[in-house]
């Protein structure tokens, strides 16, 4: 990576730790009238509309080759991911979820070794022993004294963040000939109308009408659909075109700090137990960027 992309690219993963660090607060106040069906297609609606002046004529410019990576990468990211965070946060706090968000970079590596044929040093492969020993910590919560409980929906946020590993590699490797922000604009467009369905089907219109004006729960929707949606997935493909699908990744060393404060100023407990597991997450996803070194894929 040049200097120059180094610099931009820190100036990018500072930005997008401000919005994403803020994401798991915002998306905890929107469900406190919305559902999570309702937070995907509000989120989505805003995120296609703001985007409509890049994605409509970029659909005139993209090759038929990438229509299906892009069709799979728009239902993931966009589709998927935002139902798994907003079904987990209605049981776990915005801390835990922010922690936890902190596995990107290892599903990353995995999701990379697994489908795209990277290679993992060895290192790495403790690195991702340790992030698995802090999910654990998080995971199994402890209920009479006792450990052994799964939290279930701990486990959503973990599914999301594989799917966010996955559709980092899908940026580098399938859609790497088009322009980040036609990828972005685009795949709103594409869950655009899934959005809309899920908005008339869980009476979302009715339920923003019915609650009280001024900067509530419609207020952080909106939000969560400029900054966390569309500007935020903007930057992270710039960011993963201007360097790595890990380094890229690496907003999540800042992310989980920045969610654990606003957790705690909205009141939330903050255990030793989730700082730990945080540090053993930072500490693994700091040992699989420090022996990461950007490459193409092997060929069969």
């Amino acid at each position: 990576m040049s200097s120059k992309n180094r610099l931009w690219s820190w100036i990018i993963i500072i930005s997008l730790t401000l919005i994403w660090g803020s994401t798991f607060i915002m998306l905890k106040k929107a469900l406190t009238v919305y559902s999570p069906e309702q937070v995907f297609a509000g989120r989505m609606m805003i995120a296609a509309l703001a985007l409509a002046y890049w994605s409509i004529p970029a659909l005139r410019r993209i090759e038929r080759r990438y229509w299906l990576p892009l069709v799979g990468f728009a239902l993931i990211s966009n589709f998927v991911v935002t139902l798994l965070y907003a079904t987990a946060q209605t049981r776990i706090d915005s801390a835990v979820n922010g922690i936890l968000n902190t596995l990107t970079p290892l599903m990353t590596l995995l999701v990379g070794v697994i489908f795209y044929k990277q290679r993992m040093r060895t290192l790495q492969g403790l690195g991702l022993i340790l992030g698995l020993i802090g999910t654990l910590v998080l995971v199994v919560k402890a209920q009479n004294g006792e450990i052994g409980v799964i939290n279930w929906f701990a486990v959503l946020t973990i599914l999301a963040t594989f799917c966010n590993g996955l559709t980092a590699n899908m940026f580098k490797f399938n859609l790497a000939g088009l322009p980040a922000v036609s990828i972005v604009a685009v795949s709103f467009l594409i869950v655009f109308p899934i959005a809309i369905f899920e908005a008339f089907r869980t009476d979302m219109f009715v339920q923003m009408a019915n609650h009280d004006p001024g900067f509530t729960a419609t207020g952080y929707l909106i939000l969560l659909g400029l900054l966390g949606n569309a500007l935020g997935l903007f930057l992270i493909g710039k960011l993963i075109q201007l360097s790595s699908p890990v380094f890229a990744s690496m907003t999540t060393y800042l992310v989980p700090l920045l969610a654990l404060l606003w957790g705690f100023l909205d009141g939330e407990q903050i255990g030793l137990y989730q700082i730990g597991a945080m540090g053993l997450i930072l500490i693994s996803v700091f040992i699989v960027d420090r022996f990461d070194k950007p490459s193409q894929p092997e060929t069969a």
